[in-house]
């Protein structure tokens, strides 16, 4: 429902951030904390934000209003347990967001082992399961140098870089102030995309954005087309509940892709004649209509390692994928965006050294 207060005119805003550190330093290991916090006041002038006081105006759109919210993790104690014998760096930070009366209190940890991050929303007494699961994820993988490859390949991308690659999509081609596609158009193969905001585990996780709106698991892509866009109160296209930032922008949380049939030992089994798996993510940007990965690891199925330097994913191909597991993974995109995603069988560019 419509807001029938002044709400939305003018809005207070004010962050609050207590943070808990591990660092090593010569002595070794050492723990510290600090805080700090920041307000400002932000009015909505001819469908724009600005900061400052201003009598602005009434947004047309119809939106629904946030309610205060407190993460159950929010009170546990910060105690890490670490093994000295490894790289490690852990932050805890404790966060409390407040636009006009609504409060939002959770706790964002970063765990950081041998350069495996990973970000989660919840309690710090779960670091030490991220670590073991982060040491599992460590790249040892025997690279066959004499193995030459290169151009169209059919792919098997792991969640980390699926995330990626959906990352750069949404981001781009489902702006609701430039959205690249119309409602109804296909874009993609059969596969079904939404954005969840409430998916806990995120670093993303929210209950309302930056515009104070109520949030909510929204479909941008259903069995291929465009359902929906990443929308706010001054966007021209899309439901509100995207807005992120100071200076409110649309943006995604929490991407999500419903899970297919295949189990993963099943698909490499099927793929192992002609398929390369493609793990990690040292580095991504986006050239054109292409994402280029810079892969941790790629591995030709039944045969082992090859170098490659990076893997072309322009996002037409996206069309080409033909298989979606039921295995899926939480993974950490960056420090504002989060990912629950299957491994993804699809056409892709191998770059080579």
């Amino acid at each position: 429902m419509t807001s029938d207060r002044v709400y939305i005119v003018l809005q207070r805003v004010k962050n609050r951030y207590e943070i808990t550190r591990l660092e090593m330093n010569e002595k070794g290991y050492v723990t510290y904390t600090y805080s700090y916090e920041y307000q400002f006041t932000r009015s909505l002038i001819k469908g724009k934000w600005v900061m400052g006081e201003s009598s602005g105006e009434e947004p047309s759109k119809e939106f629904e209003v946030c309610s205060s919210f407190t993460h159950p993790s929010f009170n546990d104690s910060v105690q890490l347990e670490v093994d000295f014998n490894m790289s490690l760096s852990i932050t805890v930070k404790k966060v409390v967001r407040q636009i006009d009366e609504c409060v939002e209190m959770k706790v964002i940890n970063y765990v950081s082992v041998n350069g495996e991050k990973y970000v989660y929303t919840g309690s710090p007494k779960s670091i030490k399961d991220v670590m073991q699961f982060l040491k599992g994820q460590e790249v040892n993988q025997r690279v066959t140098k004499s193995y030459e490859i290169g151009g169209r390949q059919t792919v098997i991308l792991s969640p980390e870089v699926f995330a990626k690659v959906l990352h750069y999509f949404v981001i781009h081609f489902l702006n609701g102030d430039t959205p690249h596609f119309k409602i109804g158009d296909k874009v993609l193969g059969e596969i079904t995309i939404y954005d969840d905001p409430l998916y806990q585990f995120s670093p993303a996780f929210s209950t309302f954005d930056d515009e104070g709106v109520k949030t909510k698991k929204k479909e941008l892509i259903g069995d291929g087309y465009v359902t929906s866009y990443l929308g706010t109160l001054t966007t021209r296209f899309g439901e509100t509940g995207n807005a992120r930032g100071d200076l409110p922008k649309p943006d995604y949380f929490t991407l999500s892709v419903k899970s297919g049939d295949w189990k993963l030992s099943e698909l490499m089994e099927e793929s192992k004649k002609d398929a390369f798996l493609v793990k990690g993510v040292k580095a991504d940007e986006i050239v054109g209509n292409s994402v280029r990965i810079t892969p941790k690891s790629v591995i030709k199925l039944n045969q082992g390692g090859v170098y490659v330097r990076e893997v072309a994913i322009p996002l037409q191909e996206l069309l080409t994928i033909d298989a979606i597991t039921k295995d899926v993974m939480s993974v950490y995109v960056d420090d504002e965006h989060g990912a629950y995603l299957p491994f993804v069988r699809m056409k892709a560019r191998l770059i080579l050294y």
